[in-house]
């Protein structure tokens, strides 16, 4: 879709981080868009200030991972305008951090695979089929990570979800492809970005604290990593959606990061 402007779009994770300015920027594309989150308060105080700025926006308090609830998101944007052109599948949880996997309970591993993979499945499910019905242009954009492509000692629910989504995502381009459809899709793949998903994992309120425990992630990984800003990453999306790309890595450095990956792969596989 080279073009956005008149065109309606729902955002998941709209509340906060990646998804908040995500909205932002299809707002200011010209886009009216259905923003979604589980923080009902947090998402009306963004819903209200992309009013205020003259945003044409609607809330849905939604659990992404209950299915139910994701056909509700779909049946209120359908009800709200007769055409979705893009889905942006983009809410998240970190989990447990700094736990060995094999001590995590299973109430925690369900928790992350059930926002960070049931979540984006239970999207496509709701919207695709009308979608695809519409015959028209159309996008769904997945938050995936560079986790990936690479592990992290300190995350291992997180990492593990976000690898099974990445195969989720390039099973649905090449099914997309062999339908014939005019939907396209794209796996957004962010390395480390001040979102504040570390310390809300952590139950962190305060800012330096955060900061810090950012900072320790960054400090674990095997690749220098410079953390980007969500405004820098919505841009990037947006710009990746208009060429239609699949990949969209918005952080320098993540080229090393999947070399670090492959290469190991390459010099042992026969």
């Amino acid at each position: 879709m080279k073009h956005l402007g008149g065109k309606v779009a729902v955002v998941t994770g709209a509340a906060s981080g990646i998804g908040r300015s995500l909205s932002a920027q299809l707002v200011a594309e010209g886009m009216s868009v259905i923003l979604s989150d589980w923080n009902a308060e947090e998402l009306e105080n963004v819903r209200a200030a992309l009013a205020a700025s003259g945003g044409d926006v609607m809330a849905c308090d939604t659990d992404v991972s209950n299915a139910a609830s994701m056909q509700a998101l779909a049946d209120a944007a359908y009800a709200w305008r007769p055409q979705i052109h893009l889905l942006c599948n983009n809410a998240g949880v970190l989990g447990p951090q700094g736990e060995m996997l094999w001590t995590v309970d299973d109430a925690d591993w369900d928790r992350v695979f059930a926002v960070n993979f049931r979540g984006p499945l239970n999207g496509i499910r709701a919207f695709l089929p009308r979608m695809m019905a519409a015959d028209h242009e159309a996008h769904i954009v997945t938050t995936a990570s560079m986790g990936s492509f690479s592990a992290t000692p300190i995350l291992p629910c997180y990492i593990s979800s976000k690898h099974a989504l990445l195969s989720l995502c390039e099973t649905l381009r090449l099914q997309l492809k062999e339908a014939g459809s005019k939907v396209k899709t794209s796996v957004l793949c962010p390395g480390y970005t001040k979102t504040g998903l570390v310390a809300v994992g952590r139950g962190i309120g305060d800012e330096e604290a955060a900061d810090d425990a950012f900072d320790e992630i960054l400090a674990r990984s095997a690749v220098p990593q410079v953390a980007m800003n969500p405004d820098d990453t919505a841009k990037i999306v947006v710009a990746a959606v208009k060429r239609g790309d699949f990949w969209i890595f918005p952080n320098a450095g993540s080229r090393d990061r999947i070399a670090l990956r492959i290469d190991e792969i390459l010099t042992t596989a026969p």
